[in-house]
């Protein structure tokens, strides 16, 4: 499972796109993908399915310093500036 993650980050890469992680569902595999150089990623880790009124509120708690208030994060070494949301800087 490792090598298809490097071989499509890689391969975003290679064709100048920005891939998108899909399916986090832990730390782990966030900061594997993270490792590989994807910056942007979306699943159950990052956001659980919500209502589309929500999506202001939860875009501005994750931008909040330590990824939305979690310090766990930060210290783990993930990256503060991604998970990114598409679209968004």
């Amino acid at each position: 499972m490792l090598a298809l993650r490097e071989s499509s980050v890689r391969m975003a890469k290679n064709f100048d796109l920005d891939g998108v992680g899909e399916g986090i569902e832990t730390l782990d595999d966030w900061a594997c993908l993270q490792q590989h150089g994807c910056k942007i990623g979306q699943g159950y880790f990052i956001a659980k399915p919500m209502e589309g009124e929500r999506l202001v509120e939860w875009v501005r708690d994750w931008n909040k310093p330590n990824l939305g208030g979690d310090p766990g994060l930060k210290d783990a070494g993930v990256d503060a500036d991604a998970p990114k949301v598409p679209g968004q800087g």
